[in-house]
């Protein structure tokens, strides 16, 4: 039998707290469920809602970039934590195995953090620089 984790609407928009996308990756990186299932809209999109018309007044300086921006921020924030339990995982199974030694495991935890900062770091510009390039 599959555990599912559900999730509804976030509705991403620019501007919003993103630390509850952090609390629901930390859950699911306990709960470990086979799928997490997006009910419905991960961002809001204001930027390309179809609502209001072209020229309008309220879509008079919204801007598709931001909106991208906040989805990926978003989904660094809920996949943060279940990257980082997925890590450990696969790196105490080496253990278990005898393909790694625990003391490099250990020290591979212990600097796990700085690691994926700076992973995420050379995503971010990746993504910067393509933006950069496909708004120019």
């Amino acid at each position: 039998m599959s555990r599912l984790m559900v999730l509804p609407d976030t509705q991403l928009r620019p501007g919003d707290d993103l630390k509850f996308l952090n609390r629901i990756g930390r859950y699911a990186a306990e709960m470990l469920p086979d799928t997490i299932v997006m009910l419905g809209d991960f961002a809001d999109m204001p930027s390309l809602s179809s609502h209001d018309k072209a020229g309008s007044k309220s879509m008079e300086g919204q801007r598709y970039k931001a909106d991208i921006k906040i989805v990926h921020a978003g989904m660094a924030e809920l996949l943060a934590p279940i990257r980082a339990e997925q890590a450990k995982r696969v790196l105490n199974n080496m253990v278990d195995s005898g393909a790694l030694d625990r003391t490099v495991v250990r020290l591979l935890v212990e600097d796990f953090q700085t690691v994926n900062d700076l992973r995420e770091k050379a995503q971010q510009d990746a993504v910067e620089r393509y933006e950069k390039f496909m708004l120019s």
